[in-house]
């Protein structure tokens, strides 16, 4: 009997590098990309593979990773697969649940790296579509690697995640899917629920302070590494704050949270990250080295993080009665530079059920642990 498939679904660079890094690790891999983004796959499917380039990790295999199936058709890729990687920003994942909602049944594990919460809608489309045959959805705190795609074929990995958070939706099925799971990535931890991997998701922290911060020097065009030359120790101590807000918010909510600089010595100490601040431990992490900046505001370090990341914050500090000043100066601030209220555009709490909740409330729709 063949082995299951899993699915990755995305054309982007985390998709790229989990379909590769699977592919090597002798997995059947099928890649799935919208018709209407064909041109990011179009040579993969052409020359039937990716091309694994580690940067600086050993214990990556590199190399050309063949693919069992690069395709545009939900329907076949989602055929004979087990797990599937949604691998793809917040803000496109229902996008990819109306087009697989057809063809998912309840023995497939959906799993959105990073979720972001997107769990709860990404359920609520699924059911409209295809209520009879739902499956287990569950979603990481972080995405596995850092990556960029550096040609049509080809992906570069500078860092690899030891110890990423998932939380099923319910959280009570976490005991259940972790298994299976842990035979693609076995350093995988278990969380309480989705609240965990929303909270827990670090870029919420760091990508939009830092950016903010220095977004003339980006627009200039003149380019820096964003997290070694843009996290200077000024800088760092308005990400931390960020960061004592979201830990704040958490503890008041019953939640287990891990501090920003912590996480970042659990998921890469074992390449280097070091230090007791965040310009410390950014400034020591191989993986960042050499990542430049985006050179225009129209980002996922805004349009991402702060909708599906830092508004979620402020929602529950209000939840528990906890301030987050700094946050929510952020997005503002961010929604002046965009010119759009980013407090818009994340997760309809009423839309996916939550609206006018208690903290309590929340954490038992959602089957917190």
């Amino acid at each position: 009997m063949k082995e299951p498939a899993v699915a990755v679904l995305g054309g982007g660079n985390g998709a790229f590098a989990h379909a590769s890094h699977l592919a090597l690790l002798g997995h059947r891999v099928n890649l799935f990309e919208l018709p209407e983004f064909e041109q990011n796959i179009a040579s993969v499917r052409a020359l039937g593979g990716i091309e694994l380039v580690p940067h600086g990790l050993d214990r990556l295999p590199k190399g050309f990773a063949r693919l069992n199936l690069v395709s545009t058709d939900p329907r076949e890729a989602l055929e004979g697969a087990e797990v599937v990687w949604v691998v793809v920003p917040a803000f496109a994942q229902t996008r990819f649940a109306e087009a697989c909602a057809p063809y998912f049944h309840r023995d497939h594990i959906v799993v959105l790296t990073p979720g972001n919460g997107g769990s709860l809608e990404f359920v609520a489309v699924c059911d409209s579509l295809n209520g009879s045959e739902l499956p287990t959805v569950a979603e990481t705190d972080s995405m596995f690697y850092a990556c960029k795609r550096t040609d049509s074929t080809q992906v570069t990995i500078s860092g690899y995640k030891e110890g990423l958070g998932v939380a099923a939706l319910p959280g009570t099925k976490a005991p259940e899917i972790l298994p299976k799971l842990k035979q693609y990535y076995p350093e995988l931890v278990g969380l309480n629920s989705i609240i965990e991997t929303q909270l827990g998701n670090v870029n919420l922290v760091v990508h939009a302070p830092i950016f903010l911060l220095n977004a003339g020097y980006a627009e200039s065009k003149q380019g820096f590494d964003f997290y070694h030359q843009g996290c200077t120790p000024s800088v760092g101590r308005i990400v931390e704050a960020v960061d004592r807000e979201r830990m704040a918010v958490g503890q008041a909510a019953g939640l287990s949270l891990i501090a920003m600089c912590d996480w970042q010595i659990q998921v890469y100490g074992h390449q280097g990250a070091q230090g007791d601040t965040l310009t410390e431990v950014l400034a020591t992490n191989p993986a960042y080295r050499g990542h430049r900046a985006p050179q225009s505001v129209q980002h996922r370090f805004l349009l991402e993080d702060i909708p599906y990341g830092m508004v979620t914050v402020e929602k529950f500090g209000v939840l528990v009665g906890v301030p987050t000043p700094i946050t929510s100066a952020i997005i503002t601030i961010a929604s002046g530079l965009l010119g759009v209220d980013l407090r818009q555009k994340g997760w309809d709490w009423r839309r996916i059920g939550i609206d006018n909740l208690s903290i309590d409330e929340i954490k038992a729709f959602v089957g917190h642990r």
